[in-house]
């Protein structure tokens, strides 16, 4: 999920996902080409951070770790 929504940010889409029981496993991966402090990536609970532009296999391998398939 992009941090820069327009009119939402993902940091919060996401620590409001977080906090529901039904969706709190669901693995996130937030992503921005802005400077984002670490510290807000960690308080919205997201599982993986990456940068933009990222190689698609960069992408790829934190998709795997997150659904235990490496």
């Amino acid at each position: 999920m992009d941090i820069f929504l327009g009119d939402a940010d993902g940091r919060t889409l996401c620590y409001n996902l977080k906090f529901q029981p039904a969706y709190e496993n669901i693995p996130v991966i937030l992503y921005s080409a802005g400077y984002v402090p670490l510290s807000t990536i960690e308080h919205s609970k997201a599982d993986e951070f990456i940068i933009k532009p990222f190689d698609i296999k960069q992408l790829l391998g934190k998709i795997k770790k997150l659904l235990g398939m490496q």
